[in-house]
């Protein structure tokens, strides 16, 4: 882990007695510089491991939310702006990176394992308990979330990656957010019909205020309030929305 965030090998302690001298040793080596930025680094390093870890993720702070959007739209189907809802995302504003897939497979979750995102966001039709991706033959595939669940189980058990959230920006997608709700802190759906506009505007909202937020849940639930606030015919939004997780 030390060696991932910058440290020579020959400047790691080899003599201390215990836990506590060996980590009072690399923190002398971070303060005489050993590491530019060391304490940043090492933390940063840890999450990797150990990306659900409460200590870990307050010692960061607030900032920093890393994001894979993944975006399908499969042809014979109503038409998933996912390029606008990429677009928008981006223009949020806050410390928001994003790696963005916007015309994806389902292939394309493999990111998960290389980019060890805190948030998975899914832009897609829902249809029950499955999420519908292209495939690669520019057909329709319909993924069931428990197999989508089964890959997160492997990837934390043998990778030790854990997402803290999935956005779920999918027609109907409550039921599929119930079966991914083991792997992730927070996982937000929608239990009714979503309309494309409707969708761009809620992940825009809710990426514009996660940096303020104390959390993926309220600021949740602060988006869709917003939106209802200023159009009311969204109110489904709010009504329909599904959060589960971290206190909902």
């Amino acid at each position: 882990m030390l060696i991932k965030a910058g440290f020579d090998e020959t400047l790691l302690p080899s003599n201390a007695a215990n836990a506590r001298e060996y980590w009072l040793e690399v923190n002398r080596e971070i303060l005489n510089g050993a590491v530019a930025d060391g304490r940043r680094r090492v933390i940063a390093a840890a999450l990797t491991w150990y990306a659900h870890n409460k200590v870990l993720r307050a010692a960061v702070g607030p900032s920093g939310w890393r994001v894979l959007f993944v975006g399908s739209s499969p042809p014979g189907l109503a038409t998933i702006r996912a390029d606008r809802e990429l677009r928008r995302i981006r223009q949020a504003g806050g410390q928001i990176t994003v790696r963005d897939c916007p015309a994806a497979t389902v292939t394309d979750l493999n990111l998960i394992r290389t980019e060890r995102p805190d948030i998975l966001h899914i832009a897609c039709h829902g249809k029950g308990p499955s999420l519908v991706f292209s495939d690669d033959a520019d057909g329709v595939r319909a993924v069931h979330a428990k197999a989508i669940g089964d890959t997160l189980t492997v990837y934390h058990r043998e990778l030790g990656v854990r997402l803290r959230g999935i956005v779920l920006n999918a027609c109907t997608s409550g039921e599929a957010a119930e079966l991914l709700r083991p792997h992730a802190d927070v996982v937000i759906a929608h239990r009714d019909d979503l309309d494309d506009e409707d969708g761009i505007a809620f992940a825009e909202a809710l990426y514009r205020v996660l940096p303020d937020a104390s959390g993926l849940a309220p600021a949740a639930r602060i988006a869709a309030q917003e939106l209802v606030r200023d159009q009311p015919t969204r109110r489904r939004l709010a009504t329909g929305l599904v959060i589960l997780g971290d206190g909902a």
